[in-house]
């Protein structure tokens, strides 16, 4: 019997912890757990819940999505900082929306106002499908060109 040394220990954990969210976990051990199967990346929502005037916000695994409607046209926003990832706040008395992990700030259009945050927050495209608008949440993951690039290159 092979004894493991405390560095191959630590270093099997750690490509595990690695692994988790990728996925490899459940591929590389033949087995899922209820904490790895992946949720269905596709958000749902009826079209007559999107409110005439304000905004509403529908989760699906760990994006969070705001929908309201502009000029009679629906949009669908990340509510995901695209410095860290972490949910942003809407502020309606202060009309902007706020990241609480490094109070950055974030104008009513998603445009960056302040903070660390060097790309809006993500406007994310939809179907409509019958009487529902659905939206690939793998979009937020995506790489959003800044700004000033309109290349997409940094």
């Amino acid at each position: 019997m092979s004894s493991i040394t405390r560095r191959r220990w630590m270093l099997a954990t750690v490509a595990m912890l690695l692994a988790r969210p990728l996925g490899l976990v459940s591929a590389l051990s033949g087995c899922a757990s209820s904490d790895d199967e992946e949720t269905d990346p596709i958000l749902r929502v009826p079209v007559a819940d999107v409110p005439t005037e304000g905004r509403i916000e529908r989760k699906q695994g760990r994006v969070v999505v705001e929908l309201r409607r502009e000029d009679g046209e629906i949009r669908a926003r990340s509510m995901l900082c695209s410095h860290q990832f972490c949910r942003v706040q809407w502020k309606p008395d202060e009309n902007h929306y706020l990241c609480p992990c490094d109070d950055g700030l974030f104008a009513a259009d998603g445009s960056v106002k302040y903070g660390r945050a060097r790309r809006p927050l993500r406007d994310l495209e939809y179907r409509k499908m019958g009487d529902e608008i659905w939206i690939d949440t793998r979009q937020v993951y995506r790489l959003a060109p800044l700004p000033d690039d309109p290349t997409g290159t940094e």
